[in-house]
């Protein structure tokens, strides 16, 4: 197979093939039947899963291990074998194990082996979930365990049995389940379950089942990426106490976020400044460093306000687009002169532009600056209610 050179951010970037869907089912969409699955208390866009906020937050772990060039192998040829007419699930994971694995996987086992120093120690690998070890969900129309078709899992000695898997994914038809479909917020249970929902209760339970907090969904259209954390209990509510055999993990309200990367991109998608195969290789490198469920400081009204208002300033941005070698580092800095040594970028944000954005896509720091204003505005009486109602007018002009 023929070998070529190029940094492991450009090799990441390569454009996914075209796929052939024409033959899949149409007109029905993922279904449950009576699995045990549960579902998060909200579902909210992650706006921090974006190539401008992770090149920043691990721009020392990974800047010059993304602008390194490399000699990989060249998968061009297989976007001409016959795999890419897809006609169901099966056929669509036939095709990503001989494309996103094999690319995704050479570039996690090229970045590991970097720097003996490097913080994803032992390695992680992508791999079919019946390569590692997961608790299983019963389903009760047949008892057999459903398991998730992919996962993340470091190696542990030959003794030691299947290792866990620490970052499950699953598999859907586009013409069956797409994001688009997403109705963020509040999480409403019903009898007949919207056709969105099914997909996000499964790739939650195989997180919150396997203590990891990154997981996705893979499609023929789209990679959509979540996170989870836990939330504390609501309305004063202790949370349900464990039935015998179940974990206590699945009885914690939770969280999801999520982010859809596009199949199809010539260039990177400007909405996120991720390809599909970044993404990948992101979450995996992520979930080396730190798999488990984290708790969420933040009451859930706060949260949800304050990645609504990071959401709205990064739609109101621009992202930045990849570097290559000889492009500089991914410091703050340096990135007013990385756009104009570069003639063909399309977008171009100010160093200030990026570092506004980058402070109002904190929920942290969301939350205290409105504390601060309802402060001011309890202490203002009539008149406080006043300026906010103006205020929010003046921004819906804008």
């Amino acid at each position: 197979m023929a070998r070529l050179t190029a940094t492991l951010l450009d090799y990441l970037c390569i454009p996914n093939p075209e796929l052939d869907c024409s033959r899949c089912p149409s007109g029905s969409r993922t279904t449950q039947g009576k699995f045990t699955y549960s579902s998060p208390v909200s579902v909210l866009d992650w706006p921090d899963f974006s190539f401008q906020t992770l090149s920043q937050k691990y721009s020392g772990s990974f800047e010059s291990i993304l602008k390194h060039r490399y000699d990989f192998q060249d998968y061009s040829d297989i976007s001409k074998l016959p795999h890419r007419r897809i006609f169901d699930e099966a056929s669509l994971e036939s095709f990503l194990d001989i494309w996103n694995w094999r690319m995704v996987s050479e570039a996690l086992a090229t970045a590991q082996g970097h720097d003996d120093k490097h913080p994803a120690k032992p390695p992680i690998f992508m791999a079919k979930g019946g390569h590692t070890w997961f608790p299983g969900i019963v389903v009760s129309r047949n008892g057999k365990p459903l398991k998730p078709d992919w996962a993340g899992f470091k190696e542990l000695p030959e003794s030691s049995g299947k290792p866990p898997n620490i970052l499950p994914g699953d598999t859907k038809l586009s013409s069956k389940w797409h994001s688009s479909r997403i109705r963020t917020g509040r999480v409403v249970e019903s009898g007949n379950i919207d056709g969105w929902l099914p997909a996000i209760r499964q790739i939650y339970t195989y997180c919150t089942r396997a203590n990891a907090q990154y997981g996705y969904l893979i499609t023929d259209q789209e990679l959509v990426a979540v996170k989870i954390s836990w939330l504390a209990c609501l309305d004063n509510q202790s949370p349900e106490e464990p039935k015998d055999g179940e974990s206590t993990h699945r009885q914690r309200k939770g969280l999801l976020l999520f982010k859809a990367i596009p199949w199809d991109h010539d260039v990177v998608n400007p909405a996120s400044g991720l390809s599909m195969n970044l993404a990948l290789w992101w979450l995996h490198m992520m979930a080396a460093a730190d798999h488990e469920v984290k708790d969420e400081k933040l009451a859930l009204e706060d949260l949800e306000e304050a990645l609504t208002d990071s959401q709205d300033s990064q739609t109101r941005g621009r992202q930045t687009p990849p570097i290559s070698e000889d492009q500089g580092s991914f410091g703050l800095e340096h990135v007013q002169s990385f756009h104009s040594d570069i003639s063909d970028v399309r977008h171009t944000l100010s160093a200030a532009a990026l570092d506004q954005d980058s402070r109002q896509a904190s929920p942290t720091a969301a939350a205290s600056r409105r504390k601060r204003t309802r402060g001011k505005q309890d202490a203002g009486g009539d008149h406080g209610h006043t300026r906010r109602r103006v205020n929010r007018s003046r921004s819906s002009k804008r």
